[in-house]
């Protein structure tokens, strides 16, 4: 599509121009010549730009479009660096250097918080699967082409294992300590156990269907479940030691940090707790409409649906809602999600590569950042919650520190 000028704003005499294919370009006033300071991942038309000076010395544009809430751009180094809410429409007034004022729909305060520095990881492939050891030393991520690599946050080299080429990872969960990882990936009936220090496959945990969720239990036993078949639990060597019927497709789960449990979402929403000890899956409650989860260390879980983030207590009863108008293109946007161990921390990956770090006792947000180009496919916590990695289909993996 041709891109054609739907706004402009004249800055020390250089033509900001916001395009109706979502492209924000500059006409310099001393250099001539036409170039693009950012692109955003929407290709609506940008409707208005106001100026945000900020006291770091950087200048963001508020790129204001047709759908979605409005892009943050940064005039001086390129790109985007983030959204305001969807329900946040301008005529904008600047406030301060973290704050505006917008009067679109009402008079509105918004605040941009404090965006994190991401060191980031290149991997040979987009990243499907990611996890962390406890410390937060190192981890492991896997993504296209059955490729897995093992990373070490320290000395910041990644190291590639060779695979054979076949089959998606669709999840991966390193052993506590760090020296196994399990691994379920498409074309492979089961799981997989790998060595990280020679990257050896050490057995095949068996089953009928590929596992489409991963992951250890304190006991050193592993849980999966796949799309359409029971849940399994067996020991590293590949002896299964427990599974169940279950006769709707599983969604997605997670399991808790402390290793005593998992939790299971289905198609139907209902939500469904194996216990570590008793190796036994029982329901909690249905939540309709409900299409990703996460658990903290004490079995009280988030679940993400088309009105929100809601938060539950280990019973299944409400805690607190983040409504859809609080994420940048609405709940729709948010591609994956996970909860700090202590429960406490939120953190919500969107489609556009963008991640937000909420308060979950107050709801407050408390970061904003950027670091991917793509989707943000997996999160995870690591080092009591200090430490938070993420995985993008660009092929990046970031890692952050947190407000611990």
């Amino acid at each position: 599509m041709p891109r054609a000028p739907s706004s402009l704003r004249v800055e020390d005499g250089d033509w900001l121009i916001g395009t109706t294919t979502g492209e924000v370009l500059r006409v310099s006033s001393t250099r001539g010549g036409l170039s693009s300071v950012a692109r955003l991942e929407s290709t609506a038309a940008i409707t208005r730009l106001t100026r945000w000076p900020r006291a770091d010395g950087r200048t963001l544009l508020i790129a204001e479009t047709t759908t979605g809430g409005p892009a943050l751009v940064d005039l001086d180094g390129g790109g985007t660096v983030g959204r305001l809410p969807v329900d946040a429409r301008g005529p904008f007034v600047v406030r301060s250097d973290s704050t505006v004022l917008s009067f679109g729909s009402g008079r509105a305060e918004w605040r941009l918080t404090s965006e994190p520095r991401a060191r980031r990881h290149r991997m040979p492939q987009g990243i499907g699967a990611l996890s962390a050891s406890s410390d937060g030393s190192a981890f492991v991520a896997g993504g296209g082409g059955g490729f897995m690599a093992l990373g070490d946050s320290a000395r910041g080299d990644v190291a590639p294992w060779a695979m054979d080429g076949t089959g998606v990872i669709k999840s991966l969960a390193l052993e506590p300590g760090g020296r196994r990882v399990v691994v379920g990936r498409m074309e492979v009936r089961g799981a997989e156990v790998y060595d990280t220090g020679s990257g050896d496959r050490l057995a095949l945990l068996p089953s009928v269907w590929s596992q489409r969720r991963v992951g250890w239990l304190a006991r050193g036993l592993i849980w999966g479940i796949g799309y359409d078949e029971p849940w399994h639990v067996w020991r590293p060597d590949g002896t299964e030691v427990a599974s169940g019927p279950h006769h709707v497709t599983w969604l997605d789960a997670q399991g808790t940090a402390d290793g005593r449990g998992a939790l299971f979402l289905d198609t139907r929403g209902e939500v469904l707790r194996l216990d570590g000890d008793t190796l036994r899956v029982t329901s909690i409650a249905t939540h309709p409409g409900a299409s990703v989860i996460a658990a903290d260390r004490g079995g009280a879980y988030w679940l993400l649906a088309p009105s929100g983030i809601t938060a539950y207590d280990a019973a299944g009863a409400t805690r607190r809602t983040l409504p859809s108008a609080l994420f940048p293109g609405g709940a729709r946007a948010v591609s994956t999600m996970t909860v700090s161990g202590a429960g406490d921390l939120l953190a919500v990956g969107l489609l556009d590569g963008q991640l937000l770090l909420w308060d979950t006792a107050s709801g407050e947000r408390l970061a904003v950042a950027h670091p991917h180009r793509e989707r943000v496919a997996a999160l995870t916590f690591a080092k009591d919650d200090a430490l938070l990695w993420s995985g993008s289909w660009d092929g990046q993996v970031a890692l952050m520190t947190t407000p611990r």
